[in-house]
């Protein structure tokens, strides 16, 4: 009795086979992870700046124009704070000479795999980094990166997203709740925190106004 040839080339169906897998894989790792942190999904999106009355608050170090339905102070710790008592809001400014955990952060983008994707990290600084990473969605390799540069309050918060102002080097995280806004200069980067509600263009106003001095 004479056996039928095998149909085929098995090395093809094999590499078929692994390709199935690894698809099946993948989208099944997508699609939890867009049902457990959709804010990972999330890219940045320019928006415009808006005009609003101010008054401009001056400490040593930087100087914002803050508006006139917002109360404000500064610290001796050369900060800018301001807030509302209805809503509920407060926010502070602060200048810093890099991000806090910068280096931490940069030495866990050294990885082959990550390289793959980013590029040269050593030739790009902090908010270039940032801004190439953050504007992937669907690759799983950067998803543990991009979680750990979004706030951890971004997950699953109503009406999250991630801006980027007029200003050059600019960007914003922003929630109905919680908001992060920076913006780098050669030699420092401006902080702007916010807890509570506050009007998205207010910020993005409010981050674009930001100098050092």
């Amino acid at each position: 009795m004479v056996l039928d040839r095998a149909k085929g080339n098995p090395g093809i169906r094999f590499l078929l086979g692994i390709l199935i897998i690894a698809l099946s894989i993948y989208f099944f790792y997508v699609s939890m992870t867009r049902q457990n942190s959709p804010e990972l999904f999330l890219v940045p999106q320019k928006v415009d700046g808006s005009t609003y009355k101010c008054h401009t608050v001056s400490t040593l170090r930087l100087e914002a124009c803050i508006p006139d339905t917002l109360s404000s102070n500064t610290t001796g710790n050369n900060d800018i704070n301001f807030y509302s008592i209805e809503p509920n809001m407060r926010g502070s400014i602060k200048l810093f000479d890099r991000l806090p955990v910068e280096s931490k952060w940069k030495a866990s983008l050294r990885s082959p795999f990550v390289r793959l994707f980013v590029g040269d990290v050593d030739s790009m600084d902090s908010f270039d980094l940032m801004l190439k990473i953050l504007y992937h969605k669907w690759n799983p390799t950067l998803m543990g990166l991009k979680s750990r540069l979004m706030p951890s309050w971004m997950r699953g918060a109503p009406g999250a997203c991630i801006l980027l102002p007029p200003a050059a080097r600019s960007i914003v995280f922003y929630s109905q709740e919680h908001s992060l806004g920076m913006r780098f200069y050669a030699h420092s980067v401006a902080v702007v925190s916010v807890t509570g509600k506050i009007d998205k263009d207010i910020l993005v106003g409010i981050v674009d106004s930001i100098k050092p001095i």
